[in-house]
């Protein structure tokens, strides 16, 4: 048994090498100095917690929204934040690497454990499921939340369920679940689910098998694992920091479609493949199936189904009665019921809407697990066991060899696209918002950070994983912030600082960081035009005072942030802006136009422009970057005269200005203005021309 769950451990290191590479562990790894999205506040929370003092909720911390929180709601793994900081070990270890490496080794071995439970003794067969639940697609597209990634404590929920089922509940096993209990609620809330339902069903089989003789011991059982759940949902503070839990309205969008288990999503079989953001040729009828209720098999897993199902039929008449059989009624239940709230209220089928159920108030309690879709992964689970052991029983030797084999090959190339997605997510750190200089500059040390719009106010993609990078950058110098990603909204009014527009005077040490989805002036930055203190940044404005002793941030005329009146606007979409594209640049299209090689000059009509006075010129552009997506210096030249330096940010529209000054003895000339993009680069496919920018509109303001 030891040897054998040794082989399964080894086996999921290996997928780990091979599909992120050990040096993922190092804690000055580039993507845990700066994590992509969600794992930033993973990071920040177990950061945060690290530098609190201890008390009797040791998970709780204000630096993070500025009000007290539990890291439960910021995924953080708080069992092992807390093991690592009572060891002294978390300035060396980070909490989210360990758990990643720990749910790899343990995947393999936890579903072992589950087929061992199960009767299977061939080590064919148990290394083959091992696989299989190694390259389960639901369970490697969940990495982005690594806490959520952790199926093993599923399987273990399994394996203990099917032990009791067959063996009896013995203290041992009762123990067992009692552990895990307390372990997942440490863990992550959505674990508990499984876990109750494996629980559920391992004491109703308890009961079937051994009648009155058994009351005592699954009621103890019982109330010994809510127990240890209700002590530890205590302990780690699950009533601080929670937010509005959403209601009854919550059940529908993040739902597992009918077909999800059977049709390809993310499969290579099916000709799908990762295009940076998500699989091509994928069904997401509702907007919310695409990640929360994805839950294909596989098509190795679908070949094992399709191969079980007569071998079981054939089967399926004898020993009906057996009550033996009968006490694994309740697991299956269970599982049953799992599966039909993946599905919820609202189902559909394939792309068509088949039943949109009402949602009764009655069921608002649990619109704390809204992302339902995920409750299917036990199902999934059991199902790859369950034909493991059909065809481990009931095929030759020879055939079950050549079925397991075959699947687990078929299921290594079908879920290609995934792994590829997978090893993506952790190949490239995050671009921080912030400067290095940053990290080091002592005048920035123990400083509250006051961050408008927060997070749940805040609409722009781009500027809430800024949010993300700052909070964490904030927490690392040892400072505050008044916002961070939560698993719930707060609740808190969308409303400005009264003294937002107050230049810091002597003893505030507030830094203020003012993001404006990626315009140069006016909407949230209108109210810092009477500051002295604010300097540009690449998301927007940062105030506060001795920030003139950091680099990479430039001085800002805080007069320039009010709101201009537009005079013209420009769009290069084609059309009658064509004739401006002088030179170097590719054929417009609907998003825009990118300029080919280092330099691209436009020439601006200036005919009806307002001269001897100061013009705004405020241009949409974005740089090109395939991966790692970086920004580009790009130099601007007004009629020869180099008058700016961008940083243009990558892959995305943002507003860069230029200040003009049309001279009246030049009065209705062409303005020629040329950037300079030194670092263009060329695109993976030989013999195409080097990009450097996407420009797609220039707005002339008074």
């Amino acid at each position: 048994m030891l040897a054998t769950m040794l082989a399964g451990a080894a086996l999921g290191l290996c997928f780990f090498a091979w599909l992120l590479g050990l040096d993922l562990l190092q804690p000055n790894a580039p993507l845990w100095r700066n994590p992509t999205n969600d794992l930033a506040t993973m990071v920040a929370g177990f950061e945060a917690v690290l530098r609190e003092p201890w008390s009797l909720h040791p998970t709780v911390t204000s630096r993070l929204t500025g009000q007290p929180v539990s890291i439960v709601y910021t995924d953080s793994i708080p069992w092992i934040a807390l093991l690592l900081k009572v060891l002294g070990l978390g300035g060396a270890i980070n909490n989210v690497a360990f758990f990643l490496l720990l749910t790899f080794v343990m995947q393999p071995v936890g579903m072992m454990a589950l087929l061992r439970a199960g009767g299977v003794t061939r080590p064919t067969s148990l290394v083959a499921g091992a696989l299989l639940a190694l390259l389960l697609p639901a369970w490697l597209i969940r990495f982005p939340h690594v806490a959520l990634s952790g199926h093993w404590i599923i399987l273990l929920a399994l394996a203990l369920g099917v032990s009791v089922i067959r063996q009896g509940l013995t203290p041992r096993r009762a123990a067992g679940f009692v552990a895990l209990g307390a372990f997942v609620t440490g863990i992550h809330a959505y674990h508990l689910v499984p876990l109750a339902a494996c629980l559920a069903g391992a004491l109703g089989g308890e009961l079937i098998k051994h009648g009155a003789a058994a009351w005592k011991r699954v009621i103890l059982t019982g109330a010994a694992t809510t127990a240890a759940v209700l002590l530890s949902a205590w302990l780690l503070a699950y009533g601080v920091g929670q937010g509005a839990l959403g209601g009854a309205s919550e059940f529908g969008k993040l739902s597992m479609n009918l077909l999800g288990p059977s049709m390809p999503q993310a499969s290579a079989l099916a000709g799908q493949t990762w295009n940076g953001n998500w699989f091509t040729g994928t069904v997401d009828p509702n907007g919310g199936q695409w990640f929360e209720g994805f839950n294909y098999l596989g098509g190795g897993v679908l070949l094992l189904v399709i191969a079980a199902a007569p071998l079981l039929l054939e089967r399926s008449g004898t020993r009906l009665r057996d009550r033996s059989r009968i006490a694994f009624a309740p697991i299956a239940f269970a599982l049953l019921v799992l599966a039909l709230w993946a599905v919820g209220p609202t189902a559909y089928l394939g792309p068509k809407l088949l039943l949109d159920l009402p949602k009764p108030d009655w069921l608002a309690p649990l619109g704390a697990f809204r992302a339902h879709g995920r409750f299917f992964w036990a199902v999934a689970y059991a199902v790859i066991a369950c034909t493991v052991i059909v065809i481990d029983r009931l095929a030759s030797r020879r055939t079950t060899v050549v079925l397991l084999m075959a699947a687990v090959a078929l299921q290594l190339f079908d879920t290609g696209p995934v792994q590829t997605a997978t090893r993506s997510i952790f190949d490239l750190p995050a671009r921080s918002p912030l400067p290095a200089s940053f990290e080091s500059e002592p005048s920035l040390r123990r400083r509250p950070w006051m961050i408008t719009p927060t997070f749940y106010c805040t609409g722009p993609v781009l500027d809430r994983i800024a949010i993300g990078q700052i909070v964490l950058a904030a927490i690392r110098l040892d400072g505050t912030s008044n916002t961070a990603v939560t698993a719930r909204p707060p609740g808190t009014p969308c409303t400005l600082p009264v003294d937002i527009g107050t230049t810091a005077g002597p003893g505030d040490k507030r830094i203020t960081v003012v993001l404006n989805d990626g315009k140069a002036f006016g909407g949230n930055l209108a109210p810092l035009v009477g500051r002295n203190d604010c300097y540009s940044f690449q998301h927007g404005v940062i105030c506060g005072r001795d920030l003139d002793r950091v680099s990479g941030i430039a001085p800002l005329d805080a007069r320039k942030l009010g709101d201009h009146s537009p005079l013209q606007k420009l769009v290069f979409n084609g059309g009658a802006t064509t004739s401006m594209l002088t030179a170097g640049w590719a054929t417009p299209a609907t998003s825009g136009v990118w300029s080919l090689g280092v330099p691209a000059t436009l020439t601006i009509p200036t005919a009806g422009l307002p001269t001897d006075r100061d013009l705004l010129f405020e241009f949409q552009v974005m740089s090109f970057a395939p991966p790692p997506r970086t920004g580009q210096t790009v130099q601007v030249f007004v009629n020869g005269d180099r008058v700016a330096t961008w940083a243009v940010a990558a892959a995305i529209y943002r507003a860069n200005t230029l200040t003009v000054r049309l001279s009246a003895n030049n009065a209705g000339q062409r303005l020629r203005i040329t950037f300079v993009t030194p670092d263009a680069t060329a695109i993976a496919r030989s013999g195409e021309v080097p990009l450097g920018i996407g420009l797609q509109k220039l707005t002339i303001f008074e």
